[in-house]
Parts: structure tokens; sequence; C-alpha cells
């Protein structure tokens, strides 16, 4: 079936020794609307739809979960 998956860049440095959880907690809000726009957009299932974190500065890409309820 059809997918979709939404990268969003952060230019800002993780603090040293931040768990991965932690940085994606901060962003929580900004990839549940992503997620809410593009299942609205293309009709998709929440399942159908990944969210990550790139920081561009560490080269580190996290997968994000994204709760669009």
């Amino acid at each position: 079936g059809e997918r979709a998956t939404i990268i969003d860049f952060k230019t800002t440095e993780l603090e040293e020794n931040t768990p991965p959880s932690q940085a994606a907690a901060k962003y929580q809000q900004q990839l549940n609307t992503y997620h809410a726009v593009v299942q609205k957009m293309t009709g998709l299932q929440e399942q159908n739809i990944k969210c990550y974190l790139f920081f561009t500065k560490t080269e580190l890409l996290i997968q994000a979960a994204a709760d669009a309820r």
C-alpha cells in the first residue's frame, strides 16, 4: 500500500547525552500537526505515515512516534 514519510530537518544542536526519545518529545506537537495534515491530504491511515527528525549538525536521524489524535 501507499505510505508517506515526513522528515523534519533541525539545525539546532542536541545537548550532549540527550536521549533520542527526549529530543523527539520536544518536537512532538509539531510532528503531530504535520502528521495530521499529511493524513488529511492523502487519506492514508495513521500507521502508513512515518515521522522522522534529522539533526543536521550531528547527522542524527530519529524516528518519532506521531500521534495525530
